[in-house]
């Protein structure tokens, strides 16, 4: 209080008025940012909505079902495809081990393979529920089981050994596992930080073919991803990967195959590594691949990785 009684104006410091207007011009950069961003990413995502061919009874697209190959077999293999891929991110594979006597299950995960909408509201709960029920029913119709993941797949079968479902795999086949994203320096802040600034303003996101990360040319027309998707699912999908690397299992049953790009632009092979040291895993059970990018198997290498998995699988599992 002064002296005639009026009450002094408060004076800010230099720094806090320059914080606080660089986080006005940021906010208001992304949000001019986001409102161009979504008139792209709304164009998009209603012609995929409206053009994509669909079942008119199970609202999958054209193409896009679920498999269920060999079901007499007494010893299964339950495939689990990647974040917004379906059961074709497997290529070849369901269709070789079927041929070598094994029963072969590939669901297609919720909100996949539908419509890029209906990943609102999924998370990590809604994967692993799904995960467990099909584990479930193929571990009870089947002597022996060995669960496949590719990317997100790969993190979802860890979680099923982590949190417990019954008898565990007899074996796990990881590939191209997602522990968190390949470093790209130009991005400056990570994807999962950009996802989070940018939700508020921008809520669905324009993933296109260029993100689709094949090498081999040929192998786009093979693979199906939504082309736009919710940023919540990107923020899900990063949160599946930060919880097991934090949180990784403490024991793995049977036997387990790291099968991983040396130069995948999506997954971080350094976490791959990283994480297969921390879960003891042999040497002569890591496959690193170096002509190939994400999608293994469908990329340069693809029979290598394929023949891998065919060998380590009638190993585990028996002939």
């Amino acid at each position: 209080m002064t002296s005639g009684g009026s009450r002094t104006k408060r004076k800010w410091p230099r720094r806090i008025k320059v914080a606080g207007l660089s986080v006005i011009s940021l906010a208001a950069i992304l949000a001019a940012c986001g409102c161009v961003y979504n008139r792209v990413a709304s164009r998009r995502l209603a012609r995929e909505l409206a053009e994509t061919p669909r079942d008119s009874a199970t609202g999958l697209v054209s193409g896009i079902a679920p498999l269920d190959l060999n079901p007499d077999a007494n010893r299964g293999v339950l495939l689990l495809h990647g974040f917004v891929g379906s059961p074709r991110d497997f290529g070849e594979l369901p269709q070789r081990l079927s041929e070598r006597g094994l029963r072969v299950r590939a669901p297609v995960l919720p909100g996949h393979g539908t419509r890029p909408t209906d990943m609102e509201g999924i998370d990590a709960a809604v994967l692993d529920r799904a995960v467990r029920e099909e584990y479930e029913r193929l571990r009870g119709e089947c002597d022996k089981v060995a669960v496949v993941g590719f990317s997100m797949g790969s993190d979802l079968a860890l979680r099923l050994v982590r949190d417990g479902a019954g008898p565990p795999p007899d074996a796990l086949v990881l590939a191209s596992p997602h522990f968190g994203v390949a470093y790209r320096w130009y991005a400056i802040l990570s994807p999962a930080l950009w996802a989070r600034l940018m939700r508020p303003f921008v809520p669905y996101l324009v993933k296109g073919r260029t993100f689709v990360m094949v090498d081999r040319p040929e192998a786009h027309e093979d693979l199906y991803a939504y082309d736009v998707l919710p940023t919540s699912s990107v923020i899900m999908l990063n949160n599946v990967a930060d919880d097991l690397w934090e949180d990784p299992p403490s024991f793995l049953p049977g036997r387990v195959l790291f099968i991983y790009a040396e130069d995948d632009s999506a997954a971080s092979a350094r976490r791959t590594r990283l994480m297969a040291d921390r879960l003891g895993i042999a040497a002569s059970d890591r496959v690193v691949l170096t002509e190939s990018n994400h999608h293994v198997f469908h990329d340069y290498e693809r029979e290598e990785a394929i023949s891998r998995v065919e060998a380590f699988l009638a190993d585990a599992l028996g002939r």
